[in-house]
């Protein structure tokens, strides 16, 4: 849930790019499986946490936030792909 270009800089291994402000169509064109659990990321946590509810309109039940985001994906020395 982040721009595109702290997508490109910088993202979870296997995330897909889905802007915040687009959610919903951007979710749907990934045709994702709405049985599997979904764990949105965005660079505090913050927009990841209150787009939850739109996602599980989407049919998705089992969704979830990343604990501080990317921020603290780095801060725990963890990998990052570009």
């Amino acid at each position: 849930l982040r721009s595109e270009e702290a997508f490109k800089a910088g993202h979870l291994p296997g995330a897909k790019h889905v802007p915040a402000d687009a959610i919903a169509s951007r979710i749907e064109k990934l045709k994702l499986d709405p049985k599997n659990p979904l764990i949105l990321v965005c660079e505090t946590g913050v927009s990841s946490r209150k787009a939850i509810t739109e996602v599980q309109k989407l049919g998705f039940a089992e969704v979830g936030a990343l604990d501080g985001g990317v921020q603290a994906w780095r801060a725990a020395a963890l990998p990052l792909v570009k």
